[in-house]
């Protein structure tokens, strides 16, 4: 029999190339993969993964490597033969990369290789179709690995002529008749993650393998192994998925938490750090796993049968219950993970269920867990209970005593308390609107810098925000006496005060807006000096929607000043802030133009801006109407969405009645059909449309009168059904069904969908 490496001396290496050149040290590494020194061999194998697979590429050296690596893997005395597969299976994954991306155009990859030099992606794309013809070749020798009396061979093996045995069929038959001697726990899961990997190849023909699917999925079998195979099934065989799924799953997960009291096996020997890349990664999952992790491969086969069980959310949300009512195989925290990635991506029924359970984590041992569960709480804009919320009161008002930062030697502040159990619980109630959350931060604000999320606290406490004003209002006066007794510049002073100033006109406090428009005006003296300072007090103060608020005198010969700056931005916030400051639209409506004309490339973010204030200026912004129908052939949807409410907005106010251009509502209804990621743009666009009172109020007489004669434009024909089917859609916006199992969405931008598709809805009703 020959040796593994018979014939290596008889290749040219140093003629053949990797990533580092030539590869005369290729010979030297093959021979290390089969030192007795474990550290020599991931060294080794870390080298050759460094080299001749960089990246993923394929080389020649790769190609001449091939060979001697199935030889070694099929020796029983080379050690990690495991290692040597998974090689063996990234090589093959880019040689199925190289079919796809050549889709044909290289019949010949030797005559594309001899035409090519060595900076043509072709020549990759070549080696790489050479590679996967030659282990198409070299893997039916490696099929009695399958009876390897290693376990982590056995399993690897399977995973790899799954994934890449030339007739998928034929590696059906070897998985079949493997299961029928396997006893491993190990290895039966590794099969029924390999029987999920052959359907996936098998396509229409997947039901040929649910048998195998649905015998790994039975009762009797590992833990794990049951959840890979329902996972397989759900994923390529869902009409075979049997009914009791939940319950089967359950009780897999019970039976995997009550073996995980039992005393653990005797472990493999340790691999050594060598401060290679493949120690480093081990390092990553070691510490990724964490502390919790009564079961690691329980826990990943979870992940797996919940991502695969996809938009079947009923099914989904039952097992997350049991994992938070029971135990998850990684730990509590890992069972909110598991909730947060269901709820934070579909609209679940029975989510106060969810809330429920993590509420009781807040009060419990777990100090991660509670924390996780406050978060997701709140992320996941789960519904929060009177009951719920006196708790997160309670945990709150501990406040900084909590805090870690004295103990590391220097003083806390927001990053520690964001990081704390009652930070956690003061920002869900703040992202509640409760009230009592102002009670724990008002002290704060009063000492620590003001943090930048402050804006949108104030707009999320809404009329509790007015009980920060005092504190806040003692910030800016101890803030200023520092400010002023500086003689240097104080940049994150500046800075800090901006912020303080914005909070404060977003706490109703109108007559800050004078006292902003002097700071603004301080440092447009020093801009030259300091633009990022002013550019950042820009945003601070003229980035709200309502400008710097009514009482702005002292302020506006800057704001004039700014309608002419060189920044499109600037430009675009100044006419806001005049705009709201009560001057006549007819001066400020050029720049707007200008603006919408993308004259000295304005671009999209102050164009978009511009025609929001276009839509919130109503009918007097009609002059606009040409440039606005000009903006709805825009080729990027975001503007001409906006554009077409802009112009709902100027017909629908008082003034010169007119109808809404047909083309307008046209876009909103097709663009609402063809990108879900806009209907948030537009549901709130055209909810701006509907009757405000409190704006009504303030009209004189005759206006009033003429726009309740003429009422809302009413929705787009055909919208109403659209708006109901949105509201039936089973995923959060943004959930295309392409993401992780941990993956996050913005669940605050799909609620508010929700509910602006409520209100237009009953508004037309009425």
């Amino acid at each position: 029999m020959a040796a593994p490496l018979d014939g290596l001396d008889e290749i040219a290496w140093a003629e053949l190339g990797h990533a580092y050149g030539p590869a005369s040290d290729v010979p030297g590494l093959l021979r290390a993969l089969t030192s007795a020194d474990p550290a020599e061999r991931e060294r080794a194998l870390d080298a050759l993964y460094g080299g001749v697979h960089h990246q993923g590429d394929v080389y020649d050296s790769t190609l001449a490597c091939l060979p001697f690596l199935c030889a070694l893997a099929s020796d029983p005395a080379v050690p990690d033969r495991d290692r040597l597969l998974d090689l063996l299976d990234s090589i093959a994954t880019t040689a199925e990369w190289a079919v796809e991306y050549a889709d044909g155009s290289i019949p010949d990859p030797q005559a594309t290789i001899a035409a090519c030099t060595e900076e043509d992606e072709e020549l990759l794309v070549a080696h790489a179709l050479l590679a996967g013809r030659q282990l198409a070749e070299r893997l039916p020798g490696l099929t009695p690995l399958l009876a390897d009396p290693l376990p982590e061979v056995r399993g690897t093996a399977a995973g790899l002529l799954a994934r890449r045995y030339p007739d998928p069929a034929g590696a059906l038959r070897l998985l079949t008749d493997r299961a029928s001697a396997e006893r491993d726990t190990g290895v039966r899961q590794a099969l029924a993650g390999s029987a999920g990997a052959v359907a996936r190849r098998l396509g229409d023909r997947a039901g040929a393998a649910a048998d195998l699917l649905l015998r790994l999925a039975s009762p009797e079998e590992p833990p794990a192994a049951v959840l890979t195979a329902l996972a397989g099934l759900a994923r390529h065989a869902p009409d075979a998925l049997p009914e009791a799924t939940v319950e089967r799953a359950a009780s897999a997960l019970d039976l995997a938490r009550a073996a995980a009291t039992a005393p653990p096996p005797v472990a493999g020997p340790e691999r050594p750090d060598t401060a290679t890349m493949l120690s480093y990664l081990r390092g990553l999952h070691t510490a990724a796993a964490g502390d919790d992790v009564t079961d690691e491969r329980t826990s990943r086969a979870l992940d797996s049968l919940l991502t695969a069980l996809g938009d079947r959310i009923e099914e989904r949300h039952a097992l997350v219950l049991h994992t938070l009512r029971h135990g998850d195989p990684a730990g509590p925290a890992a069972a909110v993970e598991r909730a947060a990635a269901l709820h934070s991506g579909w609209r679940v029924p029975g989510a106060e269920q969810t809330a429920e359970l993590l509420h009781a984590l807040l009060t419990g041992p777990d100090r991660r867990a509670a924390l996780a569960a406050a978060r997701e709480l709140r992320a996941c804009r789960l519904p929060l209970s009177d009951r719920l919320l006196d708790t997160a009161a309670a945990l709150a008002s501990t406040g900084p005593a909590e805090l870690p930062g004295p103990g590391r030697g220097f003083a806390p502040g927001w990053d520690d308390w964001r990081q704390s159990l009652p930070g956690q619980a003061a920002l869900l109630l703040v992202s509640a609107g409760d009230g009592r959350a102002v009670e724990v931060l008002a002290p704060l604000l009063a000492e620590w810098e003001a943090p930048r999320e402050l804006a949108q606290w104030c707009e999320q406490l809404g009329p509790y925000a007015a009980g920060l004003v005092e504190p806040l209002a003692r910030r800016v006066e101890v803030l200023g006496d520092r400010l002023a007794a500086t003689e240097s510049f104080d940049d994150a002073g500046v800075r800090e005060m901006a912020r303080l100033l914005g909070a404060l006109i977003d706490c109703g406090l109108s007559r800050v807006g004078d006292l902003a428009g002097r700071l603004l005006a301080q440092l447009h003296e020093r801009r030259e000096d300091h633009p990022d300072t002013f550019r950042a007090a820009c945003d601070s103060l003229l980035g709200h929607p309502g400008g710097l608020g009514p009482q702005v005198a002292e302020a506006v010969p800057l704001l004039r000043l700014l309608v002419a700056d060189p920044s499109p931005r600037l430009r675009l916030m100044a006419v806001r802030a005049l705009w709201h400051a009560g001057e006549e639209a007819e001066p400020l409506l050029p720049v707007l133009a200008d603006l919408l004309a993308d004259r000295e490339g304005s671009g999209r973010e102050a164009r978009h801006q511009a025609l929001d204030l276009a839509a919130g200026m109503a009918w007097e912004a009609a002059p606009l109407t040409a440039a606005l129908v000009a903006c709805l052939a825009d080729p990027e949807q975001r503007t001409a969405v906006r554009a077409a409410l802009a112009l709902r907005a100027v017909v629908a106010g008082p003034g010169p009645e007119a109808a809404v251009p047909a083309e307008a509502d046209a876009l909103l209804t097709a663009v609402w059909a063809g990108a879900r990621e806009l209907r948030p743009v537009i549901a709130a666009g055209l909810v701006l449309e509907l009757p405000d009172p409190s704006a009504e109020a303030d009209l004189e007489p005759a206006a009033e009168a003429d726009l309740e004669r003429r009422g809302a434009p009413g929705l787009p024909a055909g919208l109403a059904g659209l708006l109901r089917a949105e509201l039936a859609e089973r995923r959060r916006v943004g959930n295309t069904g392409s993401g992780g199992a941990r993956m996050r969405y913005d669940c605050a931008t799909d609620e508010q969908l929700r509910t602006d598709c409520h209100r237009l809805l009953d508004a037309a009703r009425d």
